[in-house]
């Protein structure tokens, strides 16, 4: 799992509700339940079996994007940028 305006326990709780067999799109809900702060984050979350799951709050600082693929999640963000 990646992320932006990181906190640090979000990491090995989405490790362990991976573990539990969670999905990477249910991981994702169960952190933004969990998360006060969850639509300032952007998180990329993969399983061992290459499914993904992105999220991009609607409040994560500066221009912000996702993508997943075959095997690949990414997200990234631009700051100091003027949005329209």
């Amino acid at each position: 799992m990646v992320q932006g305006f990181s906190d640090p326990r979000l990491g090995p709780q989405a490790l362990e509700l991976l573990a539990s067999g969670y999905a990477p799109d249910a991981v994702i809900r169960a952190l933004e339940r969990s998360e006060d702060c969850f639509e300032y984050r952007q998180l990329a979350v993969i399983n061992l079996h290459g499914h993904t799951a992105v999220h991009a709050g609607s409040r994560a600082p500066g221009l912000c994007a996702t993508a997943t693929g075959a095997n690949c999640a990414a997200g990234g963000s631009v700051h100091n940028v003027r949005q329209p």
